[in-house]
């Protein structure tokens, strides 16, 4: 590797490392205690609940539709 490589790979490292930091940053904001509490973090129950009842409804159109193929075949 010659210098100019090098230097190039030095300044990689230096970016990889600065993003690095800011994602880390980033995620520990998350779980601070001021954004779990705030109104934003709460509506995940809607959401999820809401998730859950979608994916039951696939699932029991899935087994609605193996049970029809397999009455007729």
């Amino acid at each position: 590797m010659n210098s100019a490589e090098m230097g190039r790979h030095s300044v990689a490292n230096s970016l990889s490392d600065s993003l690095n930091i800011d994602l880390l940053r980033q995620l520990q904001a998350l779980n601070s205690s001021e954004h779990v509490n705030s109104e934003c973090f709460s509506s995940e129950n809607n959401f999820v609940s809401e998730a859950l009842l979608w994916i039951s409804l696939g699932v029991v159109m899935w087994v609605i539709t193996l049970w029809v193929v397999g009455v007729q075949a």
